[in-house]
């Protein structure tokens, strides 16, 4: 399951949901590690200098 997850990189629940051999177990449990991480921001590569930056946009709460 981490190989397809890492494979395609789905950016909702339902996209990995829906993709094969992933388990409605597997999509519990990433939902379960999703609530607990603090979400840090997506890695950005920066335009001139080439070093990347970090955006974070926060997301509604799933309560």
């Amino acid at each position: 399951v981490r190989q397809t997850l890492s494979r395609h990189r789905p950016q909702t629940l339902g996209q990995a949901s829906r993709m094969s051999g992933v388990t409605p177990a597997a999509i519990s449990l990433l939902l379960v590690h999703l609530k607990k991480a603090p979400f840090a921001g997506f890695l950005v590569p920066a335009e001139a200098s080439g070093a990347a930056e970090v955006i974070a946009t926060p997301l509604a709460d799933v309560a």
